[in-house]
Protein backbone atom coordinates (compact mmCIF):
# COMPACT_ATOMS: atom_id res chain seq x y z
CA UNK A 1 0.00 0.00 0.00
CA UNK A 2 2.85 2.54 0.97
CA UNK A 3 4.43 1.82 -2.52
CA UNK A 4 1.53 2.38 -4.18
CA UNK A 5 0.96 5.96 -2.41
CA UNK A 6 4.20 7.18 -3.22
CA UNK A 7 3.67 5.54 -7.26
CA UNK A 8 0.72 7.45 -7.23
CA UNK A 9 2.12 10.98 -6.07
CA UNK A 10 5.07 10.67 -8.83
CA UNK A 11 2.26 10.11 -11.12
CA UNK A 12 0.15 13.31 -9.82
CA UNK A 13 3.76 15.48 -10.00
CA UNK A 14 4.44 14.44 -13.03
CA UNK A 15 1.00 15.73 -14.85
CA UNK A 16 0.93 18.41 -13.26
CA UNK A 17 -1.50 20.94 -15.35
CA UNK A 18 -0.79 23.16 -18.03
CA UNK A 19 -1.28 26.69 -16.34
CA UNK A 20 0.63 25.20 -12.95
CA UNK A 21 3.86 24.59 -14.95
CA UNK A 22 3.51 28.17 -16.97
CA UNK A 23 3.40 29.67 -13.86
CA UNK A 24 6.52 27.92 -12.82
CA UNK A 25 8.71 28.53 -16.04
CA UNK A 26 7.92 32.40 -15.48
CA UNK A 27 8.53 32.54 -11.76
CA UNK A 28 10.64 30.03 -10.26
CA UNK A 29 14.05 29.29 -11.80
CA UNK A 30 14.70 26.41 -8.65
CA UNK A 31 11.88 24.19 -10.29
CA UNK A 32 13.30 24.33 -13.99
CA UNK A 33 15.01 21.22 -13.55
CA UNK A 34 11.44 19.42 -13.17
CA UNK A 35 11.63 20.19 -16.49
CA UNK A 36 14.54 18.73 -17.37
CA UNK A 37 13.31 14.91 -17.35
CA UNK A 38 10.27 15.68 -19.79
CA UNK A 39 11.48 15.10 -23.13
CA UNK A 40 10.93 16.47 -26.24
CA UNK A 41 7.35 15.28 -26.68
CA UNK A 42 6.08 16.52 -23.43
CA UNK A 43 7.92 20.22 -24.19
CA UNK A 44 6.81 20.31 -27.26
CA UNK A 45 3.28 19.96 -26.51
CA UNK A 46 3.75 22.55 -23.86
CA UNK A 47 4.64 25.02 -26.44
CA UNK A 48 1.66 23.63 -28.80
CA UNK A 49 -0.86 24.21 -26.24
CA UNK A 50 1.01 27.70 -25.38
CA UNK A 51 0.80 28.81 -29.00
CA UNK A 52 -2.87 27.83 -29.40
CA UNK A 53 -3.51 30.20 -26.24
CA UNK A 54 -1.62 33.07 -27.99
CA UNK A 55 -3.22 32.49 -31.20
CA UNK A 56 -7.08 32.43 -29.88
CA UNK A 57 -6.10 35.53 -27.92
CA UNK A 58 -4.21 37.52 -30.52
CA UNK A 59 -7.36 35.94 -33.13
CA UNK A 60 -10.18 37.73 -30.68
CA UNK A 61 -8.12 40.96 -30.83
CA UNK A 62 -7.79 40.89 -34.65
CA UNK A 63 -11.85 40.63 -34.78
CA UNK A 64 -12.09 43.61 -32.39
CA UNK A 65 -9.18 45.54 -34.21
CA UNK A 66 -10.99 44.49 -37.85
CA UNK A 67 -14.57 45.50 -36.57
CA UNK A 68 -12.76 49.16 -35.77
CA UNK A 69 -12.10 49.32 -39.30
CA UNK A 70 -14.79 47.93 -40.86
CA UNK A 71 -17.19 50.13 -38.34
CA UNK A 72 -14.60 53.53 -40.04
CA UNK A 73 -15.23 51.86 -43.51
CA UNK A 74 -19.03 52.10 -43.10
CA UNK A 75 -19.02 55.25 -41.84
CA UNK A 76 -17.06 56.56 -44.72
CA UNK A 77 -19.17 55.29 -47.24
CA UNK A 78 -22.06 56.31 -45.07
CA UNK A 79 -21.15 60.08 -45.86
CA UNK A 80 -19.88 59.85 -49.24
CA UNK A 81 -22.26 57.71 -50.75
CA UNK A 82 -25.55 59.53 -50.90
CA UNK A 83 -27.11 57.32 -53.94
CA UNK A 84 -26.38 53.50 -55.76
CA UNK A 85 -28.28 51.56 -58.13
CA UNK A 86 -27.09 48.67 -59.82
CA UNK A 87 -29.23 47.33 -62.79
CA UNK A 88 -28.30 45.10 -65.77
CA UNK A 89 -24.78 45.06 -65.07
CA UNK A 90 -24.38 48.44 -64.98
CA UNK A 91 -23.65 50.32 -62.01
CA UNK A 92 -24.40 54.43 -60.89
CA UNK A 93 -23.22 56.05 -57.54
CA UNK A 94 -23.52 59.53 -56.18
CA UNK A 95 -25.26 60.24 -60.10
CA UNK A 96 -22.17 59.11 -61.79
CA UNK A 97 -19.75 62.29 -60.07
CA UNK A 98 -16.31 61.14 -59.50
CA UNK A 99 -15.79 60.45 -55.52
CA UNK A 100 -12.73 59.74 -53.15
CA UNK A 101 -13.02 58.02 -50.12
CA UNK A 102 -9.79 57.81 -48.02
CA UNK A 103 -10.09 54.44 -45.65
CA UNK A 104 -7.53 52.74 -43.68
CA UNK A 105 -4.86 51.90 -46.05
CA UNK A 106 -3.81 48.02 -44.60
CA UNK A 107 -7.55 46.95 -45.14
CA UNK A 108 -9.02 48.69 -48.45
CA UNK A 109 -6.92 52.06 -48.98
CA UNK A 110 -8.16 54.29 -50.92
CA UNK A 111 -11.62 53.64 -52.94
CA UNK A 112 -12.34 55.66 -56.00
CA UNK A 113 -15.60 55.89 -57.96
CA UNK A 114 -16.46 56.97 -61.25
CA UNK A 115 -19.16 55.28 -62.97
CA UNK A 116 -19.38 58.13 -65.60
CA UNK A 117 -18.88 57.00 -69.21
CA UNK A 118 -15.00 56.65 -69.38
CA UNK A 119 -12.73 56.80 -72.34
CA UNK A 120 -9.29 54.64 -72.54
CA UNK A 121 -7.83 57.07 -71.83
CA UNK A 122 -9.00 57.83 -69.03
CA UNK A 123 -9.36 54.68 -67.68
CA UNK A 124 -5.46 54.28 -68.06
CA UNK A 125 -4.79 57.43 -65.93
CA UNK A 126 -6.56 56.01 -63.44
CA UNK A 127 -4.80 52.91 -63.59
CA UNK A 128 -1.83 54.54 -63.01
CA UNK A 129 -2.65 56.34 -60.10
CA UNK A 130 -3.85 52.89 -58.55
CA UNK A 131 -0.11 51.97 -59.09
CA UNK A 132 1.14 54.90 -57.11
CA UNK A 133 -1.18 53.60 -53.93
CA UNK A 134 -0.08 50.82 -51.57
CA UNK A 135 -3.86 49.65 -51.35
CA UNK A 136 -6.89 50.84 -53.63
CA UNK A 137 -10.09 50.37 -55.35
CA UNK A 138 -11.59 51.43 -58.61
CA UNK A 139 -15.07 51.26 -59.17
CA UNK A 140 -16.36 51.44 -62.40
CA UNK A 141 -19.71 51.62 -64.04
CA UNK A 142 -19.19 48.38 -65.58
CA UNK A 143 -16.23 46.70 -63.15
CA UNK A 144 -13.71 47.13 -60.81
CA UNK A 145 -10.32 47.44 -60.66
CA UNK A 146 -7.95 46.59 -57.61
CA UNK A 147 -4.48 47.25 -56.48
CA UNK A 148 -3.03 44.63 -54.08
CA UNK A 149 -0.49 45.61 -51.66
CA UNK A 150 1.64 42.57 -52.06
CA UNK A 151 2.77 42.74 -55.93
CA UNK A 152 2.43 45.95 -58.88
CA UNK A 153 0.32 44.44 -61.16
CA UNK A 154 -3.59 45.21 -60.77
CA UNK A 155 -6.27 42.83 -60.77
CA UNK A 156 -9.84 43.01 -62.78
CA UNK A 157 -13.22 42.43 -62.08
CA UNK A 158 -16.37 42.86 -63.91
CA UNK A 159 -19.74 43.09 -62.01
CA UNK A 160 -21.12 40.65 -64.11
CA UNK A 161 -18.60 38.18 -63.09
CA UNK A 162 -19.12 38.68 -59.60
CA UNK A 163 -22.57 38.26 -59.67
CA UNK A 164 -22.76 35.25 -62.36
CA UNK A 165 -25.52 37.54 -64.60
CA UNK A 166 -28.03 36.96 -62.46
CA UNK A 167 -30.73 39.68 -62.78
CA UNK A 168 -29.86 41.21 -59.08
CA UNK A 169 -30.90 44.95 -58.11
CA UNK A 170 -28.88 46.47 -55.86
CA UNK A 171 -29.09 50.27 -54.18
CA UNK A 172 -27.52 51.82 -50.95
CA UNK A 173 -30.14 50.31 -48.41
CA UNK A 174 -29.94 46.94 -49.97
CA UNK A 175 -25.69 46.75 -49.68
CA UNK A 176 -26.06 48.37 -45.50
CA UNK A 177 -28.80 45.69 -44.87
CA UNK A 178 -26.29 42.53 -46.69
CA UNK A 179 -23.49 43.58 -44.73
CA UNK A 180 -24.91 43.91 -41.58
CA UNK A 181 -27.08 40.14 -42.09
CA UNK A 182 -23.27 38.61 -42.79
CA UNK A 183 -21.42 40.72 -40.51
CA UNK A 184 -20.83 37.75 -37.52
CA UNK A 185 -19.92 35.82 -40.62
CA UNK A 186 -17.19 38.00 -41.48
CA UNK A 187 -16.30 38.48 -38.18
CA UNK A 188 -16.25 34.61 -37.69
CA UNK A 189 -13.87 34.27 -40.85
CA UNK A 190 -11.69 36.59 -39.48
CA UNK A 191 -11.19 35.15 -36.38
CA UNK A 192 -10.42 32.02 -37.77
CA UNK A 193 -8.44 32.57 -39.91
CA UNK A 194 -6.20 35.50 -37.89
CA UNK A 195 -6.12 32.40 -35.58
CA UNK A 196 -4.72 29.95 -38.18
CA UNK A 197 -2.14 32.14 -39.48
CA UNK A 198 -0.96 33.54 -36.23
CA UNK A 199 -0.60 29.72 -34.95
CA UNK A 200 1.38 28.55 -37.80
CA UNK A 201 3.45 31.68 -37.63
CA UNK A 202 4.29 31.68 -33.93
CA UNK A 203 4.59 27.53 -33.87
CA UNK A 204 7.55 28.30 -36.48
CA UNK A 205 8.64 30.71 -35.12
CA UNK A 206 8.89 29.58 -31.61
CA UNK A 207 10.72 26.03 -32.89
CA UNK A 208 13.36 28.13 -34.00
CA UNK A 209 13.78 30.52 -30.94
CA UNK A 210 13.55 27.20 -29.29
CA UNK A 211 16.30 25.47 -31.47
CA UNK A 212 18.26 28.51 -30.79
CA UNK A 213 17.74 28.55 -27.35
CA UNK A 214 18.28 24.78 -27.06
CA UNK A 215 21.89 25.55 -28.42
CA UNK A 216 22.82 28.15 -26.16
CA UNK A 217 21.68 26.06 -23.25
CA UNK A 218 23.70 23.15 -24.47
CA UNK A 219 27.02 25.09 -24.94
CA UNK A 220 26.22 26.83 -21.49
CA UNK A 221 25.96 23.61 -19.96
CA UNK A 222 29.24 22.37 -21.34
CA UNK A 223 31.21 25.89 -20.20
CA UNK A 224 29.47 24.79 -16.23
CA UNK A 225 30.75 21.49 -16.62
CA UNK A 226 26.91 19.83 -16.84
CA UNK A 227 26.12 16.98 -19.36
CA UNK A 228 23.09 17.59 -20.65
CA UNK A 229 20.92 15.69 -23.53
CA UNK A 230 19.25 17.14 -26.32
CA UNK A 231 15.65 16.60 -24.54
CA UNK A 232 16.68 18.19 -21.29
CA UNK A 233 18.30 21.62 -23.02
CA UNK A 234 15.11 21.54 -25.28
CA UNK A 235 12.82 21.31 -22.40
CA UNK A 236 14.32 24.48 -21.08
CA UNK A 237 14.18 26.29 -23.99
CA UNK A 238 10.42 25.45 -24.33
CA UNK A 239 9.99 27.05 -20.37
CA UNK A 240 11.94 29.76 -21.52
CA UNK A 241 10.22 31.25 -23.84
CA UNK A 242 7.01 31.18 -21.80
CA UNK A 243 7.30 35.17 -20.55
CA UNK A 244 8.35 36.40 -23.82
CA UNK A 245 5.75 34.74 -25.67
CA UNK A 246 2.93 36.49 -22.69
CA UNK A 247 4.89 40.13 -23.22
CA UNK A 248 4.78 39.62 -26.96
CA UNK A 249 0.52 38.76 -26.70
CA UNK A 250 0.24 41.69 -24.18
CA UNK A 251 2.14 43.96 -26.51
CA UNK A 252 -0.32 42.84 -29.55
CA UNK A 253 -2.90 43.79 -27.35
CA UNK A 254 -1.81 47.43 -26.27
CA UNK A 255 -0.76 48.26 -30.13
CA UNK A 256 -4.51 47.11 -31.23
CA UNK A 257 -6.23 49.86 -28.42
CA UNK A 258 -3.46 52.26 -28.37
CA UNK A 259 -1.19 52.16 -31.48
CA UNK A 260 1.76 52.21 -29.13
CA UNK A 261 4.96 50.26 -30.86
CA UNK A 262 8.47 49.02 -29.61
CA UNK A 263 10.86 49.46 -32.41
CA UNK A 264 13.09 46.39 -30.99
CA UNK A 265 10.61 44.57 -29.75
CA UNK A 266 11.91 41.44 -31.35
CA UNK A 267 15.24 42.01 -29.68
CA UNK A 268 13.88 42.58 -26.14
CA UNK A 269 12.03 39.18 -26.80
CA UNK A 270 15.20 36.88 -27.63
CA UNK A 271 17.24 38.49 -24.49
CA UNK A 272 14.49 37.77 -22.05
CA UNK A 273 14.78 33.66 -23.39
CA UNK A 274 18.30 33.80 -23.34
CA UNK A 275 18.61 35.63 -20.12
CA UNK A 276 15.95 32.73 -18.89
CA UNK A 277 17.59 30.09 -20.00
CA UNK A 278 21.27 30.94 -18.94
CA UNK A 279 19.85 31.65 -15.53
CA UNK A 280 18.26 27.97 -15.70
CA UNK A 281 20.71 26.31 -16.47
CA UNK A 282 23.17 28.09 -13.84
CA UNK A 283 20.23 27.06 -10.88
CA UNK A 284 20.02 23.36 -12.54
CA UNK A 285 23.80 23.37 -11.46
CA UNK A 286 23.15 24.68 -8.50
CA UNK A 287 20.40 22.05 -7.63
CA UNK A 288 22.71 19.30 -8.85
CA UNK A 289 25.58 20.43 -6.40
CA UNK A 290 22.96 20.70 -3.53
CA UNK A 291 21.97 17.29 -4.42
CA UNK A 292 25.57 15.61 -4.82
CA UNK A 293 26.26 17.64 -1.44
CA UNK A 294 22.73 15.53 0.06
CA UNK A 295 23.87 12.65 -1.47
CA UNK A 296 26.80 12.71 0.01
CA UNK A 297 26.02 13.11 3.44
CA UNK A 298 23.45 10.02 3.22
CA UNK A 299 26.90 8.45 2.30
CA UNK A 300 28.54 9.50 5.10
CA UNK A 301 25.69 8.71 7.62
CA UNK A 302 25.09 5.06 5.83
CA UNK A 303 28.63 4.48 6.56
CA UNK A 304 28.91 5.71 10.10
CA UNK A 305 25.58 3.55 10.85
CA UNK A 306 27.53 0.80 9.17
CA UNK A 307 30.46 1.04 11.17
CA UNK A 308 27.88 0.89 14.32
CA UNK A 309 26.26 -2.09 13.47
CA UNK A 310 30.03 -3.49 12.74
CA UNK A 311 31.24 -2.52 16.50
CA UNK A 312 27.78 -4.00 17.98
CA UNK A 313 28.24 -7.07 16.13
CA UNK A 314 31.79 -7.42 17.26
CA UNK A 315 30.81 -6.89 21.28
CA UNK A 316 28.07 -9.58 20.48
CA UNK A 317 30.43 -11.94 19.49
CA UNK A 318 33.46 -11.42 22.06
CA UNK A 319 30.14 -11.50 24.48
CA UNK A 320 29.23 -15.07 23.15
CA UNK A 321 32.71 -15.97 23.61
CA UNK A 322 33.28 -15.18 26.85
CA UNK A 323 29.98 -16.53 27.98
CA UNK A 324 30.57 -19.52 26.10
CA UNK A 325 34.41 -19.90 27.73
CA UNK A 326 32.79 -19.42 31.30
CA UNK A 327 29.94 -22.72 30.73
CA UNK A 328 32.77 -25.34 29.11
CA UNK A 329 34.62 -26.07 32.68
CA UNK A 330 31.62 -26.71 34.01
CA UNK A 331 30.22 -29.00 31.25
CA UNK A 332 33.43 -31.35 31.87
CA UNK A 333 32.75 -31.40 35.46
CA UNK A 334 29.07 -32.52 34.87
CA UNK A 335 30.43 -35.13 32.10
CA UNK A 336 33.31 -36.57 34.09
CA UNK A 337 33.43 -36.81 37.60
CA UNK A 338 36.29 -36.72 39.84
CA UNK A 339 36.94 -40.61 41.51
CA UNK A 340 38.03 -41.18 44.74
CA UNK A 341 41.73 -42.39 44.77
CA UNK A 342 41.04 -46.20 47.01
CA UNK A 343 43.10 -49.14 46.98
CA UNK A 344 41.46 -52.43 45.81
CA UNK A 345 42.37 -55.75 46.79
CA UNK A 346 43.03 -57.25 43.60
CA UNK A 347 41.71 -60.92 45.09
CA UNK A 348 38.84 -59.12 46.60
CA UNK A 349 39.58 -60.21 50.35
CA UNK A 350 39.23 -57.57 53.52
CA UNK A 351 41.93 -56.26 54.79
Amino acid sequence: MKNKTVENKNTKDKKDSFFKNLVTSIKDFDKYINFVGEGVKKSFIYLVKLIAIFSLIVGIISVYDYSKKLNTIEKAIDEKISNMSYENNIMSINNNEKTEIDTIEDLVGRIIIDTSDLTDEQIENYKEELKSQKKSILLLKDKMILKYQTKQELGEQKYSDLLKNEAVSINKDSLVKYYKDNLANIYVYVGLSSFSAMFITYILSSLEYCLLLTIIAYIVALLIKIKMKFAAAFAVAAHAITLPTILNMLYIIVNAFTGFTIKYFRIMYMAVSCIYTIAAIFMIKSDFIKQQMDLQAIRSEQEKVREELKEREHERKEQEEKERAKKEPKDKKEKHPETPDVERNPEGNNA
